[in-house]
């Protein structure tokens, strides 16, 4: 929630120290805990907290959600690179969105990024050049998500109301 070692990091770290597998389960488990801690928060004390936790910002960038009952919007932001997803957990408390929906939704979205960072960090002290090549490509498509994380929010801003019309 107050984020102070990205999560990305602490994803590499748990796979470097646990192994893939054991790594993931770990890293999940605290991703949907400070999501859960977040949703939680906003429901309970609504928008003021968001105000307090959510930059101005991020806040008014995405506040379009606000208006998403399917939480598709959501997930299709959970699955980018660069998204600040401890903001969007916090603004999915101020929507009606079903608590379990939105909380498989952020499992669902979170995970690939996750395990491809998890599955770099175990292979990291194994030597071998599969690990460095996928913790490059990561942080290629990390840092390309970055640049672009305009037109990729965009562009899954109209894929979610697509989603959302069927």
């Amino acid at each position: 929630m107050l984020a102070p070692i990205p999560g990305q990091l602490v994803a590499f770290a748990g796979g470097a120290v646990f192994g893939f597998w054991k790594g993931l389960a770990i890293t999940m488990a605290g991703v949907e805990v400070g999501s859960l801690a977040a949703i939680l928060l906003a429901r309970r004390f609504g928008r003021p907290a968001v105000d307090r936790f959510v930059p101005a910002s991020a806040a008014q960038k995405f506040s379009y959600l606000l208006n998403d009952r399917s939480g598709a919007g959501f997930f299709a932001l959970f699955l980018l690179p660069a998204v600040p997803d401890d903001a969007l957990c916090f603004l999915a408390g101020l929507t009606s969105v079903p608590l379990r929906r939105m909380m498989g939704l952020c499992l669902l979205g979170r995970l690939p990024g996750f395990a491809v960072l998890c599955f770099a960090g175990a292979g990291a002290g194994q030597g071998g050049w599969a690990a460095p090549a996928v913790f490059v490509a990561a942080v290629s498509v990390g840092l390309a998500g970055w640049f672009f994380s305009d037109e990729l929010v965009d562009l899954a801003t109209r894929t979610s109301s697509r989603w959302g019309r069927r």
